[in-house]
């Protein structure tokens, strides 16, 4: 059943199935701006065996002190001693017809309950109706029902399947434009990133070629150093062949001479 704006809602306490206990209770049904719509009748019947319908074998009937509280998981069956197990809850709700009737009893057919009992997904039914919930005792269960309410929320029921389709599209679309901006983000965010990456990249790029450089103008100086080594190692060869030379022919003028004298003292 599709459903619309919420008009009103009904809260009913949970604590008695903490002791599962029946939940008995006519509650009031209140708009936004607190007026009262009518009242809900509400019961909530758990049991340790799936025929919750039409009997209640799994558990013995306990009539439900006026204070819940007052009671000890010693005195009546405990929910925490089912842990681990299911329980089948048995609701069933109907609108009171009080006198003069209200326009919510009048036009109920117009109406429809939406409730989620836990953590279950919610459910969307008539405003009289009769469904038997089965869910798995723990931890978060027992919290769950010594502490929260069941919250039922009156909407109008919505009849034409057109609009229904029109309202579902319009929420898909909504969530299509949510995701589509969630990947916008994670795009803009990975670009953000990939552009620093690309800068730090070209950074240390831009830091080698730097190093290269130095590097060839290191290379090329050595290069000089050493031809210029290599020319002073000819020129000084070169000097010392013409030392040699210069040598070889001062020890020749030098014999020369001495064997001139020598004729010289001969002839005398």
């Amino acid at each position: 059943m599709e459903s619309s704006q919420c008009v009103g809602q009904a809260l009913v306490g949970l604590r008695p199935l903490r002791h599962m206990l029946d939940v008995e209770a006519t509650v009031p049904i209140f708009a936004d701006d607190g007026a009262a719509l009518g009242r809900l009748a509400v019961r909530l019947r758990p049991s340790t065996t799936p025929s919750v319908v039409t009997d209640n074998r799994g558990v013995t009937a306990k009539r439900v002190p006026d204070d819940v509280d007052d009671l000890s998981d010693n005195e009546v069956e405990s929910l925490e001693a089912l842990a681990g197990t299911f329980i089948w809850l048995s609701l069933a709700t109907h609108l009171v017809v009080d006198k003069p009737p209200t326009q919510l009893v009048l036009k109920q057919q117009q109406y429809c309950l939406e409730y989620a009992f836990g953590q279950a997904n919610a459910q969307t039914t008539s405003m009289a109706h009769e469904q038997t919930i089965k869910v798995l005792v723990n931890h978060e269960l027992v919290q769950y029902v010594s502490t929260d309410v069941l919250a039922f929320s009156v909407r109008l029921a919505s009849r034409d399947p057109s609009k229904a389709l029109m309202e579902q599209l319009g929420r898909e679309h909504a969530t299509m434009l949510e995701e589509a901006e969630k990947e916008r983000r994670r795009n803009d965010a990975l670009l953000a990133e990939l552009t620093n990456l690309v800068g730090q990249v070209k950074s240390h790029e831009d830091e080698l070629r730097k190093q290269a450089e130095k590097s060839q103008a290191a290379s090329s100086e050595l290069a000089k150093a050493q031809e210029k080594a290599r020319a002073d190692v000819r020129e000084r060869e070169a000097l010392q062949r013409q030392l040699q030379e210069a040598d070889a022919k001062w020890q020749v003028l030098a014999t020369t001479a001495e064997n001139a004298k020598s004729k010289v003292c001969c002839m005398q």
